[in-house]
């Protein structure tokens, strides 16, 4: 399908083909024709596979593509480089080369991949997947960084914290570039079982000496805590100067004093009146209901968070403080909706799923035939 073309207009479809049907792209001078391409056949290309993984890198203009399953191999642990030039001839040229890897990670397929465009360090990060040791079929759980310069690859021993459990068909992906954060969610275990509440989400902080993992509450501890500003703090007032030169209040006269009413027998023995004890009984009730009634919508956000992101085989994507989930399995079935997870109170909709206490909200808007 083109689209784009001068002097054609689409016809009139349906509100719910509207919704998923991509908007018309004007041509440039570098697309010349805004439609999907098949490139053409270079002169060597990695083996047709399934369950690889592939980032693009914009600083190097080059598509990374590693591991996967390929009929007739099994397991693959080969990592290729795509470069790809746009505009030139009818099709996309591309020149694919091998890069050599170091460091033995082990083959494996269905694996969560991220790619780390730090100025200094860009790299790779690679966790879990599925893999045949012994003649057996078995998830893994250990994280590696490749380095998409050199192909030296490193295994990110944990520093702190516990890695997930060993999975296959979850996401990885990346929070924040800078600070090397990545967020693990979903995936499926031994015989493609889902995993309990907490084991859906966790934090995978990567830096130069390691690895440190976050699980469960703690991750939405973290993500709540970050989603607040921190409240201004009042500068304290300096004088001005029409108050300059004025003299200090003076203190109350022994007259007024003596007019004062006398302390009661409860005040002069320390105690507090019985109507003060009254209102502060009646505020201690009032503030352990609200902290009890605050505790159980915590409870059930973090219920509500867990069940959203338990799923496997889905797509899942950071915009900015969004968390962005497509599709994939769950217990239930397979999902085709698209879902925002977005931690600003304002943001309501019709379906509210917090993804962290007291921040988050959760829309969904979609396919056609979104369920809510």
């Amino acid at each position: 399908m083109r689209v784009g073309q001068p002097g054609v207009h689409a016809p009139a479809m349906p509100i719910e083909q509207l919704a998923i049907e991509p908007e018309p792209v004007a041509k440039t001078s570098l697309y010349p024709k805004a439609a999907w391409e098949i490139s053409s056949n270079p002169m060597w290309a990695p083996a047709a596979r399934e369950g690889h993984s592939a980032v693009y890198s914009p600083s190097l203009n080059q598509l990374i593509l590693f591991g996967g399953y390929a009929a007739g191999q099994g397991h693959l642990s080969d990592c290729s480089v795509c470069k790809l030039e746009v505009g030139k001839g009818t099709a996309s040229q591309v020149k694919w080369s091998r890069m050599r890897l170091g460091g033995g990670i082990s083959k494996r397929s269905h694996h969560g991949c991220a790619l780390l465009e730090h100025p200094e360090r860009p790299q790779m990060i690679i966790f879990g997947g599925e893999s045949v040791l012994n003649g057996k079929t078995v998830e893994l759980n250990d994280a590696w960084s490749i380095s998409i310069r050199t192909g030296e690859g490193r295994a990110l021993i944990g520093n702190e914290g516990v890695p997930p459990t060993p999975r296959r068909c979850h996401s990885l992906t990346v929070a924040s570039s800078d600070d090397g954060r990545m967020l693990v969610i979903g995936g499926c275990g031994q015989n493609s079982s889902f995993f309990p509440a907490e084991d859906n989400l966790h934090l995978l902080h990567v830096g130069p000496d390691g690895a440190d993992w976050r699980s469960g509450a703690k991750v939405l501890k973290l993500l709540a805590e970050e989603a607040h500003e921190p409240a201004p703090t009042a500068s304290p007032r300096e004088p001005s100067s029409a108050g300059a030169g004025r003299s200090p209040p003076r203190p109350a006269s022994a007259q007024h004093a003596r007019s004062a009413k006398p302390p009661s027998k409860e005040e002069s023995k320390g105690e507090a009146p019985k109507e003060g004890k009254e209102v502060s009984a009646a505020k201690a009730v009032e503030a352990a209901r609200v902290a009890a009634e605050a505790a159980e919508r915590r409870v059930t956000a973090r219920r509500e968070a867990y069940t959203l992101l338990e799923r496997r085989s889905h797509s899942a994507n950071v915009a900015g403080k969004v968390v962005l989930l497509f599709g994939g399995k769950t217990a239930a079935g397979d999902l085709a909706r698209l879902e925002h997870c977005a931690r600003h109170a304002h943001r309501m909709s019709t379906m509210r799923t917090a993804c962290a206490p007291h921040a988050h909200r959760m829309r969904t808007a979609c396919a056609p035939h979104a369920h809510r």
